[in-house]
């Protein structure tokens, strides 16, 4: 494979890159070359996906603590007013 078509290569997208890594007509060391950078892209689409997840968890997590404390604080203000003889509506 000439050295223009081998840098055209690897500015192609991901599926393309193992299509001609599997099937075309290139040296040994420029097949590993190949699939040396679709593992590191691999890798990196990984844990980009990974760092997203987490930070979606967190968002979600401190959602739920907020929700969990605003519950308690309605708690006890419905506790509170129930010692001191009022009703307040509740859920």
């Amino acid at each position: 494979m000439s050295r223009d078509d081998f840098a055209a290569l690897v500015a192609s997208p991901l599926d393309e890159q193992c299509r001609l890594a599997l099937y075309g007509q290139m040296s040994d060391y420029q097949r590993a070359q190949i699939w040396q950078r679709i593992h590191k892209q691999a890798f990196e689409e990984q844990q980009a996906a990974l760092a997203e997840a987490h930070r979606r968890h967190q968002l979600d997590q401190k959602k739920t603590d907020q929700l969990l404390k605003a519950k308690s604080l309605q708690q006890r203000m419905a506790d509170a007013a129930a010692k001191r003889g009022k009703v307040v509506d509740g859920e």
